[in-house]
């Protein structure tokens, strides 16, 4: 798969989601992981959330940041981290 639409993509790897229930911005709390590379897909995702017990996001840009001195980081999420990512 390649391309920044689905237009070229496969039929069956087309993903239907439920179209959201609002256009409003919704606010999740929980735990976001710091690491040092890229996550590149979904599975590896779940599973590091649940090995984490729950992880809401992980983000590279803070790595490291709490090591040297205590903060919040607070993120906007930009991607799944999977299949769909579409940069526009």
């Amino acid at each position: 798969m390649a391309g920044a639409t689905c237009v070229k993509c496969r039929p069956d790897d087309v993903l239907d989601r439920e179209a959201r229930a609002t256009a409003d911005p919704v606010l999740f709390f929980g735990t976001i992981a710091s690491g040092n590379q890229v996550m590149k897909d979904g599975p590896t995702r779940d599973r590091y959330s649940q090995e984490l017990g729950g992880v809401l996001c992980f983000e590279m840009e803070a790595a490291g940041l709490m090591n040297s001195f205590p903060c919040l980081v607070v993120r906007g999420i930009c991607d799944y981290v999977d299949a769909y990512k579409n940069k526009r």
